[in-house]
């Protein structure tokens, strides 16, 4: 009872509080706050009542801080306003002893006695006097029960009415039987939301005066200096402790997690001093790890970012520094000074409290996972890896170091069996590591079921708790020297780690060979199994030792077997399956891994040595034939993501669209309403158009979210855009072919019926091409380009460029060779001509514009490419006005059909009003000379002459040079050969253009009849 502390009574406290905002809104002496208890005994009053609860208490309540003396007869209650430290460590320390009230004694007020506060060993507030009346007589208190415990009968159930024991002391709360002036129902309230630590009484009054201050006991082992030690610093007094006492290195230990758990957050340092601590770190850990085991910790690690002290640093790179010193301080505690051959496990139980310690590195804590992955960032650099590494070199180098022929019992070791075992539990890791004989290593069975998570239970607790799917399962072999009697007498040593937040900043380099996926993640804890062989304790040898150092056996018989629960509960990808339960997934494939440490410079995750044997849902099992470190790789499958639909590029795509669409319906239908534009050509072009409409028109509607964003919807229009594109460039090859043979071969026509299903057949191959090798991707583009992966693009892209680029080429060589075709009549010249150009200029302009679809569609991963994608969307939207332009306006005959434009008709050579009398003399012309043989084969010339007229006639009323023409003719034996073969051609074309020019008189005199006709009727 506190009546009876005559020497009177002190404790402290630490809290860590988050204050609201409106704690400096609102008027301090509003009715809005309630109190927030720190620490309560029960102590408590109410002056209204006159009652009070014998006991301490400390609360807060707003901006004021309270503390609470009750000895049942009187009551000392002292408030402070201000005393607020918001997301740091307070420590609170009330002071109270019998106060001395005599007034004729000259005692200073601070030695009187009282109730005092003290705020960080600062004293602020001081009540000597307890609480009375208003008129400042003493107030006659009513005495409640104190707050302790009930009375239990034997049986365990408690006897009301009856208390017994000691008060009881709550945190964060108090127990309430009075509020304001009137009588409650007993119960705890006036909770507190906050952190405590360290509570501490001292039943007497702690003295501080000139000569001794006794309230530095307030904060215990805690040393404010501490808090601003900057790494360097510490290190630097690391560097001084001798790691050869276990002793020191275990106090080294316990301080080195203190002062990491108090380091100020990066944001406080100055850029400036933090480009500078590099090189002090590079100077400071060379000399704390000067008994680390290997050349990749301390000293490398900073003197690598300690070239960056030059410049202005970035967050990453600031955030790489810390971390970077962080792991040199621990590495200064995994110092193998002290592990020297046959020590006694007495001298090394110590040795592996460090091991817990460094293990704060390892944290799930989202600070530390995020520098972690920066420092991976650099693949030229060590790792957490090499972390890991030197951490389990530590531990095995240690036990492994140990005479287990020791006689006594320690922590670890137990005599009367020889076995050597470690359990080093922490949140961040559960290692085991044991040394024994061989003997009593395969007593446990041939394959040893290492017992994670079962033994011992109650090391486990936390971590089966804590971690998620504390499952894993660890089967080492046992019999790999069980056919070498010299290795029968060597001890063993073996470890095995579980590392359950490692996996989440893991380096993740990778052998190529065994992992294809340039995308994977850890999808479970990480699990490292050790063993190797020791020295003949009795009588070693170095034979003995190189001849057990090496496993004997091939494991692939005898392997490690390691059960990984996943991380994710995807499933990975099965086959496609077209229907709104297809299953949802990131993950392509699970895959057993092993860290190898030869890989690289620094290591890599790689397959080889490791067999999936079977992935469950939740877990999968693995089989490695070496011992090292273990995981399970997820390979990902990329996330379709969209291009980037800039406001811009819309406006210009959709206009694109809009005015293609409409130059191709113009440009379709003036080739289906006229006959004249019934050929070859033109048909082939009319195709051409109409499947360029088509794949315009669905590449226009699927920009709306409906298409793109419903798998059927979007496999369809891909189809179909995948159809009508491939379709269009073989018209265009199709085309340029005929041309082709036109120029070189004088062959014109007759191929229309071939080159149409050609067209057609050609998209109809790619698009079932494409749905057979890679139909489970289909409609899984958001831009809705066929599939996501590249090579789902490939049969459409390889076949379009063939199409385009042959199309192209024979352009080209109808262009050089148009000078010199093998046809001579002028207007099918004129014309070939005039398409072969458009053609040319269409090719090579959709060559230049898929081309650039290539870079747009496919996926560079590792590189930085520019995006071509608003280019290629951009002059693709507008091919539509290119075709109506250089297939339709640059024709010849689309021209003429345009303007209405009709042939002249050709002038009758002989009428029949100017014939005469004059005798028909007939020419003879003989066989051997006749122009017949000169003509082409493909020509089909009419031998009678033109209304009747014959070959020879004469006009008699012709002037005299008609006359002599007409002489000329009939002495036409004497021309030159070559003028009659001139002149029978150009008679031969010139006979063609009368047929069709009488054939278009013809049928509109014909017309012009029956329009007179229908008149008069």
């Amino acid at each position: 009872h506190i009546k009876n502390c005559n020497k009177g009574l002190s404790f402290s406290i630490f809290e860590k509080v988050y204050y609201p905002r409106k704690i400096i809104d609102l008027h301090p002496d509003g009715s809005e706050f309630d109190k927030k208890y720190v620490f309560s005994t029960g102590g408590d009053y109410d002056k209204a009542l006159g009652k009070t609860v014998p006991g301490i208490a400390l609360y807060h309540q707003g901006m004021d801080i309270t503390a609470v003396v009750s000895t049942g007869e009187h009551v000392w209650d002292l408030t402070v306003r201000g005393q607020l430290l918001n997301e740091s460590w307070a420590n609170y320390g009330v002071v109270w002893s019998p106060p001395n009230l005599d007034e004729s004694v000259d005692i200073p007020y601070d030695q009187r006695g009282g109730l005092e506060l003290f705020v960080n060993l600062e004293k602020v507030g001081h009540v000597v006097a307890p609480v009375a009346n208003d008129d400042g007589t003493a107030i006659t208190w009513e005495e409640l029960p104190a707050v302790t415990l009930p009375k239990l009968d034997p049986a365990g159930n408690p006897i009301p009415g009856q208390k017994e024991g000691p008060s009881v002391m709550m945190f964060g709360c108090h127990y309430e039987q009075m509020e304001d002036g009137a009588d409650v129902t007993p119960g705890f309230a006036h909770f507190h939301e906050a952190s405590f630590d360290e509570m501490a009484i001292w039943t007497r009054k702690l003295v501080k005066n000139k000569s001794l201050d006794e309230t530095l006991f307030f904060l215990g082992g805690y040393i404010k200096e501490l808090e601003s030690l900057s790494a360097e610093q510490f290190a630097d007094m690391l560097s001084k402790v001798d790691m050869s006492d276990p002793d020191q290195a275990a106090s080294a230990g316990a301080m080195a997690g203190t002062m990491l758990g108090n380091q100020k957050p990066e944001e406080e340092e100055e850029p400036e001093a933090a480009a500078a601590q590099p090189a002090a770190a590079s100077a400071t850990s060379s000399g704390a790890s000067s008994g680390g085991g290997g050349d990749v910790g301390g000293a490398g690690q900073a003197a690598a970012v300690s070239e960056q002290s030059s410049k202005k640093l970035t967050w990453k790179e600031k955030k790489k520094i810390k971390q970077l010193k962080k792991a040199d301080i621990f590495r200064g505690l995994l110092g193998l000074q002290g592990a020297t051959e046959g020590s006694l496990p007495k001298h090394l139980d110590n040795r592996y409290d460090s091991i817990a310690t460094a293990a704060g590195m390892l944290s799930c804590d989202r600070d530390n996972v995020e520098s972690w992955k920066i420092v991976n960032e650099d693949f030229n650099a060590p790792s957490s890896a090499d972390y890991i590494e030197e951490l389990e070199n530590y531990a095995l180098s240690y036990i492994a170091s140990a005479n287990i022929s020791f006689y006594d019992d320690t922590k670890y070791f137990t005599a009367a069996t020889g076995e050597y075992m470690v359990h080093i539990p922490s949140p961040e890791m559960f290692m085991s590591m044991g040394k024994m004989t061989m003997e009593r290593f395969r007593m446990r069975g041939h394959n040893y079921d290492v017992g994670a998570y079962r033994h011992p239970p109650e090391l486990w607790k936390n971590a089966r708790e804590t971690w998620e799917s504390p499952a894993d399962k660890i089967v080492i072999p046992t019999e790999m020297f069980a056919d070498i009697p010299e290795c029968q007498n060597n001890p063993v040593t073996f470890m095995y780690a579980i590392y359950p937040c490692y996996g989440r900043f893991a380096p993740l380099r990778r052998n190529p060979v065994t992992i294809s996926s340039q995308r994977f993640v850890i999808d479970s804890k990480i699990i490292t199994v050790r063993f190797f062989t020791n020295n003949d304790t009795y009588s070693p040898s170095p034979k003995d030792s190189e001849l057990c150092s090496n496993i004997p056996v091939d494991m692939k018989y005898s392997p490690v077997k390691v059960k990984l629960y996943h991380r994710s509960k995807e499933t990975t990808r099965r086959k496609i399956l077209h229907h709104e339960y297809e299953v949802k997934t990131t993950i392509e494939t699970r895959r057993c891994i092993m860290w190898n440490p030869d890989l690289g410079i620094h290591g890599a995750w790689d397959a080889e040595g490791c067999t999936t044997v079977m992935s469950e849902q939740d877990s999968t099992t693995c089989e490695c034939s070496k011992f090292g470190t273990y995981a399970l790789a997820a390979e990902k499958i990329e996330q379709p993501e969209g291009k980037d639909d800039f406001t811009w590029l819309l406006v210009s795509r959709y206009v694109g669209f809009c005015l293609s669409l409409l130059s191709l319906l113009i440009f379709i239908t003036i080739l289906t309403v006229n006959k004249h534009l019934w050929e070859m050509f033109h048909i082939i072009r009319l195709n051409t158009g109409i499947c360029y409409f088509l794949a315009l028109l669905f590449h226009f509607i699927s920009e709306l979210n409906a298409i793109r964003e419903d798998r059927h919807n979007n496999a369809a229009f891909a189809s179909l855009i995948l159809f009508f594109y491939l379709a269009g460039s073989y018209f265009q090859l199709m085309e340029a072919f005929a041309e082709f043979r036109a120029i070189t071969a004088g062959i014109i026509g007759g191929k229309t019926a071939c080159y149409i299903p050609i067209g057609w057949g050609a998209g109809f191959i790619g698009l079932g091409l494409t749905w057979f090798l890679y139909g489970a991707d289909v409609g899984t583009d958001p831009n809705v380009f066929i599939g996501w992966e590249n090579e789902t693009k490939m049969p459409f892209l390889l076949m379009n460029y063939f199409a385009l680029g042959s199309a192209l080429l024979l352009s080209a060589v109808v262009i050089f060779n148009s000078s010199t075709p093998q046809t001579r009549k002028e207007d099918v010249i004129e014309d070939l001509q005039a398409q072969g150009q458009g053609l040319a200029i269409t090719n090579f302009l959709f060559v230049m514009v898929w081309l650039f679809a290539y870079p747009a569609f496919i996926k560079f991963p590792g590189r930085e490419m520019r995006d071509f994608y608003p280019v290629f969307s951009i002059f693709n939207a507008w091919m539509g006005l290119i075709i109506l332009i250089f297939l339709g306006f640059s024709s010849k005959r689309v021209r003429e059909v345009l303007i209405c434009k009709k042939k002249k008709p050709k002038e009758e050579k002989y009428s029949v009003e100017d014939q005469d009398s004059s005798p028909i003399v007939p020419l003879e012309i003989p066989p051997a000379e006749s122009p017949v043989s000169s003509r082409p084969t493909s020509a089909n010339v009419d031998q009678e002459g033109e209304e009747g007229d014959l070959p020879g006639a004469v006009d008699t009323d012709s002037d005299d040079s008609s006359s002599d023409d007409d002489e000329d003719v009939v002495d036409s034996s004497d021309e030159d050969s070559d003028s009659e073969e001139e002149n029978e051609e150009e008679e031969d074309d010139n006979e063609e253009d009368d047929d069709e020019e009488n054939d278009d008189e013809n049928e509109e005199e014909n017309e012009e009849e029956e329009e007179e006709e229908q008149d008069e009727e």
